[in-house]
């Protein structure tokens, strides 16, 4: 009998279990080119507060956090130029591999222990994207008493070459809340539209 006052309360209060757990998507356009789904409670942030966080000289397109301010979304873009010293020097959609592990070296350099849970090249509505989706360490080892912050973050980024400009999509969160975080986060990126500019 009390197996069945079990089911019949977890049939209940499953549905606000799993409600609760997963936010509402808004539709968000970010500008002409771009939209995708957002959770609600998801405001811009503003320029100041982004360069006193991040420090950046360049603004993002976009910066997006969550009400705790401990998650985030951003889109920024980057002139579009290889190594090569030719005129021609635009990466093309076919070079994404090649992009690929140079961002993956990249982030591998900017942090002291990385997990890649994703490392591929997908076809997303009609466009091509790198996909890196990592859990990254970094330790304040710098710090000379030895008590130096440790900081692990789950990330995932994906990338994509349109003309001159080499879009990043990139969403984080603090490595404790991962496991809440990240199905959100590939609803986000599964939504990615993104057109000609």
């Amino acid at each position: 009998m009390s197996a069945r006052i079990f089911l019949l309360t977890l049939s209940i209060f499953l549905p606000f279990l799993a409600q609760a757990q997963s936010p509402k998507m808004v539709k968000t356009k970010v500008n002409d080119y771009i939209s995708l789904l957002l959770p609600s409670d998801f405001a811009l942030m503003p320029a100041e507060e982004y360069a006193r966080r991040f420090g950046a000289y360049r603004p993002p397109l976009a910066m997006y956090q969550n009400q705790d301010g401990n998650v985030h979304f951003g889109i920024n873009q980057s002139q579009n130029r290889s190594l090569r010293a030719y005129a021609e020097a635009d990466f093309k959609a076919e070079d994404l591999e090649m992009l690929k592990g140079m961002y993956k070296a990249s982030i591998a350099a900017m942090h002291t222990e990385v997990n890649f849970l994703q490392d591929k090249v997908i076809n997303l509505n009609k466009r091509d994207y790198i996909v890196l989706e990592f859990v990254g360490l970094v330790k304040d080892e710098d710090n000379a008493f030895g008590s130096g912050k440790v900081l692990r973050q789950y990330s995932y980024l994906m990338y994509t070459v349109e003309k001159d400009q080499v879009l990043v999509f990139n969403f984080t969160c603090p490595q404790l809340i991962q496991q809440k975080w990240a199905p959100v986060a590939q609803q986000i990126m599964q939504s990615l539209k993104v057109g000609l500019f």
